[in-house]
């Protein structure tokens, strides 16, 4: 697994790529038919050293394809009660 750090007013955002070797495997795996045409980012929040928070990525080339209204999807999106925390993580997904 390596992370990119990516950085907000008031967390540090990791940006995951996940092997495969992860309990997400089977979901990021080459193999799940949606990746052939989407991509996943999954980022974790890090606060004070502890995982305060997660959120997914998710780039639909088919829906933007079909509906050319230039959305973004978001999913596994967990965080600590702190909207700086889950401000950080949709900050993230947005870049």
């Amino acid at each position: 697994m390596r992370a990119e750090v990516v950085r907000t007013n008031a967390v540090t955002v990791l940006l995951h790529v996940f092997t495969g070797d992860g309990t997400c495997s089977d979901l990021l795996s080459k193999e799940n038919p949606f990746l052939k045409h989407s991509e996943i980012a999954l980022f974790l929040a890090i606060k004070d050293g502890s995982v305060v928070g997660r959120i997914a990525a998710v780039y639909n080339k088919t829906h933007l394809d079909t509906y050319h209204d230039n959305a973004g999807f978001f999913g596994f999106f967990d965080a600590i009660n702190d909207v700086a925390v889950a401000k950080g993580l949709f900050e993230a997904c947005q870049q």
